[in-house]
């Protein structure tokens, strides 16, 4: 409460002014960014787990085109019409991020036409039936699947949406200006995380790796914020002495993580 503000800049350089030729009024900059702005996309055609890994991919592509968006996939809705949730930077570009989803999912969508349908029933025999799947003349198991270089997807335990924030941790630590200790010793805990998830009930499950990419999105920052900190690695410490096997490593690693950054 109470900040005075004038104007602010969204990039490095100091040039993407903001408001552009006035400044605020007021208590306007409070009202503004007191909560990033979210913008909503809705699937006409129901959504799928595919649709799942499209938008992971397609906020990453409109990120690297635009990276003064700051777009960040939100949340998936599955009452009344599916949606999905997403958040800017700033309200300034929210009209301009939905028309780069809308006209990035529309053009993927087209691109993959009746292959979309066969991509979830291969899906749905993984995570639901957890039946062998045959692509070619190669036989999955039910176990994982490699996304590359990192998370899997996995029925054991886990839903297309846990390996989404499992990746997004990996993804988010990759792309980060930290320390390559810190990488590293995240890196150790995203597996971890990934392993003592398929150990949990799906819904703490689905918990535990939304906080995992919260905690990372804040160790990575310049100058992560230690009550923030704090309140992330609780969820996941708590989480990790309910499973004996995983659960101690998850624990040391997080304090190893907090001691290298100062928050302990």
């Amino acid at each position: 409460n109470n900040i005075k503000c004038n104007y602010v800049f969204w990039d490095i350089e100091g040039k993407d002014r903001s408001p552009k030729e006035r400044d605020f009024k007021p208590n306007e900059f409070e009202k503004l960014y007191k909560s990033l702005p979210t913008l909503t996309y809705y699937f006409e055609d129901g959504f799928t787990p595919v649709d799942a890994v499209i938008m992971d991919k397609l906020v990453q592509a409109i990120n690297e085109k635009h990276s003064n968006f700051d777009l960040e996939l939100d949340s998936f809705h599955s009452r009344g019409q599916p949606h999905a949730v997403f958040t800017v930077k700033y309200q300034e570009v929210t009209d301009k991020a939905l028309k780069e989803i809308e006209h990035g999912y529309e053009k993927v969508i087209a691109k993959l036409k009746g292959e979309k349908g066969i991509l979830q029933d291969h899906c749905n025999k993984l995570i639901e039936n957890r039946q062998p799947i045959h692509i070619g003349d190669k036989t999955m198991s039910n176990t994982t699947i490699n996304t590359g270089g990192g998370p899997s997807a996995y029925s054991e335990g886990g839903t297309a949406v846990i390996a989404k924030y499992i990746k997004d941790s990996f993804n988010q630590i990759e792309q980060s200006n930290a320390k390559d200790d810190v990488k590293a010793k995240l890196k150790e805990l995203s597996k971890a995380v990934e392993t003592m998830v398929k150990e949990l009930p799906e819904k703490k499950a689905d918990e535990v790796s939304e906080g995992l990419s919260t905690y990372v999105k804040e160790v990575v920052k310049e100058e992560p914020r230690k009550e923030w900190y704090q309140l992330t690695s609780k969820g996941l410490i708590e989480a990790a002495k309910t499973v004996n096997t995983i659960g101690p490593n998850v624990i040391q690693t997080i304090q190893e993580i907090g001691t290298m950054i100062g928050m302990v």
